[in-house]
This record gives structure tokens, C-alpha cells and sequence, in this order.
């Protein structure tokens, strides 16, 4: 199952992003992701499971392609949105590791620069940049 699929026909581009809140908890562990034997680790197989990664996005591009929904050989690429990450050295860690591997971490630091980007923005008749303007401007 995959939480969110995106596609950017400009950049030929499918987004797979993992969606895990986690704000009333721990948050989550870099183990978790960058150890496949870890204890949660099960709980982010796309990330942890290079064989299931790569059957899966082969998968959606064939299925995806077959629909007509994107071009013709598109790049996939895997993200993670999450609310809470565990520590500060385990969202360093984070960061490090999916820079490495040409992921996106969608996390607290990325949310608040997208809103400070509506926020900055001229007015848009939307929820979202209404809100980022009203808890963002001084």
C-alpha cells in the first residue's frame, strides 16, 4: 500500500511518499530506516527492502503508464512525510541518508518553508495559504 502517489509531467516524476505522524509518540527512529534488521523496520519496508522497492516502483510505472496517468518511462522517486522524528541526532541522521540516496524527507523543516513560502506569497483565495499567512506573518 502506498499512502500518496504524485506525478509531475513536467519532471516526468512519480512521487511515493510514506506517511507516518507519530506526534503523540517517540517519532521516528533513523535505526528504523537505516538498519533493515531493526525493530521497527518493518513498519518502512520501501525504505528498508531494496529487492520490494524496486518490484513495487516497477509496478506503479507499468500500471501508471497503462492508465495513461504519466509518460512513458518516468523516474520514481521515495519520500517520507512525517510529523515527529525521534531526536535531533536521528533527524541529522535522517537527512544525511536520504540526501544520499536521492530521497525526500517531508519533515517539520520542509513544512514550515513551504509555508513561509505561502506565507510570502500574494493572497490566494485557498485554505492552506490563508492559514500559512495567519500563524506565519508577523
Amino acid at each position: 500500500e502506498l499512502d500518496i502517489v504524485a506525478y509531475s509531467a513536467r519532471q516526468n516524476l512519480l512521487r511515493v511518499i510514506e506517511c507516518k505522524s507519530y506526534l503523540d509518540s517517540r517519532g521516528v527512529g533513523a535505526k528504523s530506516i537505516m538498519e533493515p534488521k531493526a525493530k521497527h523496520a518493518g513498519s518502512y519496508k520501501l525504505f528498508t527492502d531494496d529487492r520490494l522497492r524496486q518490484v513495487v516502483f516497477k509496478r506503479l510505472e507499468i500500471q501508471m503508464e497503462e492508465m495513461g496517468a504519466c509518460l512513458p518511462s518516468p523516474t520514481v522517486r521515495l519520500g517520507l512525510a512525517c510529523g515527529k522524528v525521534s531526536s535531533s541526532k536521528d533527524h541529522a541522521d535522517l537527512r544525511s541518508y536520504f540526501e544520499q540516496r536521492g530521497w525526500d524527507l517531508l519533515d517539520k523543516i520542509w513544512l514550515r518553508a513551504q509555508m513561509e513560502k505561502l506565507a510570502q506569497a500574494s493572497y490566494e483565495n485557498q485554505t492552506s495559504s490563508v492559514v500559512a499567512k495567519l500563524l506565519l506573518r508577523e
